[in-house]
């Protein structure tokens, strides 16, 4: 494991933080397509980070860090201006910003009274992650008007909550268990 700042797995997890306001901005001016293109250069350099951490043996221990760090700034902020522009419904972006706000605070507690717990992204949470990535895209460019819109969007909604649900409930008992220990 390497303990060097700028990797390459770093820079471009660093891209994701910094297209966050951008796409914010572009997704509360309206500018859709704008901000479903930034969008997805952000999902996409989450996959690209992890690729290139493991392809050149760079991990680092701030890198484990920023990522899921990195992702969580992005969708709160994401879906929280979705529902600013009426597109994300208040129950769903509730939800999610729930479970990743519940997530941190244990990590925090985690680190902080030092569980016996290794902090590791689960793999429904991965699914979780690209759930609500396709959830946010699809929201961007579809039109809920047409069929094939509404139908996407009714599977990429309850695909996102169960995933959520599902990750949520898998950290608290993760997050629990490591308590009794």
């Amino acid at each position: 494991m390497s303990d060097k700042v700028l990797t390459l797995p770093n820079l471009i997890t660093g891209v994701r933080l910094a297209l966050t306001p951008v796409i914010v901005y572009q997704i509360l001016k309206y500018h859709l397509w704008t901000g479903f293109v930034l969008l997805f250069i952000a999902g996409l350099t989450d996959w690209i980070d992890g690729y290139f951490a493991r392809l050149c043996n760079t991990t680092s221990e701030l890198g484990r860090l920023l990522d899921p760090v990195a992702d969580k700034i992005l969708l709160i902020s994401v879906f929280s201006a979705l529902f600013l522009i009426n597109r994300l419904p208040g129950w769903l972006a509730l939800i999610m910003i729930a479970r990743d706000l519940l997530i941190a605070l244990g990590s925090f507690f985690v680190l902080k009274y030092k569980l016996p717990l290794k902090l590791e992204p689960l793999f429904m949470s991965k699914v979780n992650t690209f759930f609500q990535i396709l959830l946010s895209l699809g929201l961007l460019i579809l039109t809920p008007c047409t069929r094939i819109g509404w139908g996407f969007l009714v599977v990429l909604f309850y695909g996102t909550l169960t995933t959520t649900l599902m990750s949520g409930f898998s950290y608290a008992k993760l997050f629990y268990k490591s308590t009794k220990k």
